[in-house]
């Protein structure tokens, strides 16, 4: 009674093993040439991104066929020591993805200053830079106004510009402020006795310029009067130059050491001319890449950063997108570049977690829209490649291929039991495990073949071990 039991056990778990092999080695077969798909389009870029970020790119990976890679997904799902096996393999690539992405974030994991508290450090250092910057021409400038002193003004200029001063377009109006105002500058102009008296009213007028309460219409004006005014003081220089060197009028009858104090005064006022107006392209070329308007001279900066709220100061002066702006910006301030960077890394680390993670899409969503070399300047320098080999990895990745609630998936979870229906599946792992490590074994007679790996996988599988013999013919 019993051994006829046993015979009943054997052959029903014989034939429905038989209908699972014939069925399960049917759809390898099928799958046959997907194996052997070549390498795809860009595997040894994936390889050696994967040599930098410690991890081996999976076949899945590698290969042209998706179904490869689908199918190292649901095997990775499987709760069998293959399907453990395939796991690891993806999580060591997800593992490398996160160590690779929590190297990038460093800097954001500490904790630093607010956006609010970072913005209001670089209003210090920018103000700061600026004031430092000035005190340091001061000299030069406190001794031109001494030397500017023994220049006389050229005299058929001062009489031109004082007229063209008195019609330019709004101090044509009668009664208007901007009348009032040039002629003020013109009756000055006129009654000027030095050169020193023209540069004190240009500062003047500089001054008016940089007033943020002033009309449109009156800023205009007193920026074509700065224009004037400095042309007049080019050609005072001129004039002062040619006559110390004795080509023409009063100075070249002064002692010889009158010429040389006229030289010096000369090549002084054109040294500080330059300091000062190179400093004013430099601020003039860093407001107009981060969006301030039109910056005449510093205090027109000063103003300008003065009257920015904390949040339109960091998105003014840190624009990851503007490669050009960030350059500038670090050269001319480099500390108050780094305090942005640095408040950017914490905000970029914070948008990327999920859970408590780094999330890898999240991570690459944000990083896509800079270019290699922003990625250099905000995240570190080598950084670039890291998120590029990231990206490499992440894009390669096959798809995740959730077994459960399909007809295929309830099978492979019966897994979990001894019932022999689910049996051939563990079978149909080891096969499908050949078949994705040795792609043209198989060229010949897949069938055969496949019923031979699954007679060598069943040895020693104890009472299963008669049922597959007989199957097999044995």
């Amino acid at each position: 009674m019993k051994e006829a039991a046993t015979d009943v056990a054997f052959a029903g778990g014989a034939g429905l093993i038989g209908k699972g092999l014939s069925k399960g080695v049917r759809a390898i077969g099928g799958l046959l040439p997907d194996f052997r798909q070549p390498a795809k389009e860009g595997a040894q870029e994936i390889i050696e991104a994967g040599e930098r970020l410690g991890a081996k790119p999976t076949k899945g990976m590698l290969t042209s066929s998706q179904r490869v890679g689908d199918i190292e997904s649901a095997m990775a799902q499987k709760p069998t020591k293959l399907g453990d096996t395939y796991k690891q393999g993806l999580e060591d690539v997800q593992k490398s993805m996160q160590g690779a992405a929590g190297d990038v974030l460093q800097e954001g994991r500490v904790l630093g200053e607010t956006g609010i508290e970072a913005a209001e450090s670089v209003r210090k250092g920018l103000l700061g830079g600026v004031e430092k910057r000035v005190e340091g021409l001061s000299p030069i400038f406190k001794e031109q106004k001494e030397m500017a002193k023994n220049i006389g003004i050229a005299t058929k200029a001062q009489s031109s510009i004082s007229k063209n001063i008195r019609n330019l377009e709004y101090a044509r109006i009668s009664g208007s402020k901007e009348a009032s105002f040039a002629n003020q500058i013109a009756d000055n102009v006129e009654s000027a006795n030095s050169l020193a008296d023209i540069k004190n009213l240009k500062s003047y007028v500089g001054k008016q310029m940089g007033d943020p309460l002033l009309p449109g219409t009156m800023k205009k004006t007193a920026g074509d009067i700065y224009g004037k005014l400095a042309d007049l003081e080019k050609r005072s220089i001129t004039r002062g130059a040619l006559e110390s060197m004795g080509q023409s009028g009063e100075l070249a009858k002064a002692s010889s050491e009158g010429l040389a104090v006229g030289r010096n005064i000369i090549k002084e006022l054109k040294a500080g001319n330059k300091a000062y107006s190179d400093f004013s392209k430099e601020l003039q070329d860093l407001g107009k890449k981060s969006g301030l308007g039109k910056i005449r001279n510093y205090n027109d900066f000063i103003v300008k950063v003065e009257g920015l709220s904390s949040e339109q100061l960091s998105k003014k002066f840190f624009q990851p997108g503007n490669v050009g702006q960030l350059n500038t910006f670090k050269k001319q301030f480099p500390e108050a570049f780094d305090t942005l960077r640095k408040a950017h890394m914490q905000d970029l680390y914070n948008q990327s977690l999920t859970k408590g993670e780094v999330s890898i899409p999240k991570l690459l969503g944000k990083v896509k829209r800079m270019s290699p070399e922003a990625q250099n300047l905000i995240l570190g320098k080598g950084q670039a490649q890291k998120i590029k080999d990231i990206e490499t990895f992440y894009n390669n990745m096959p798809r995740k291929i959730g077994p459960s609630g399909t007809p295929e998936g309830e099978a492979l979870m019966g897994l979990k039991t001894l019932d022999p229906r689910n049996w051939w599946q563990g079978v149909n792992d080891r096969v499908t495990d050949y078949f994705l490590k040795n792609p043209n074994a198989m060229r010949m007679k897949p069938r055969d073949e496949a019923y031979g790996l699954l007679r060598d996988s069943t040895i020693g599988r104890g009472l299963l071990k008669p049922a597959a013999q007989g199957l097999m013919g044995e």
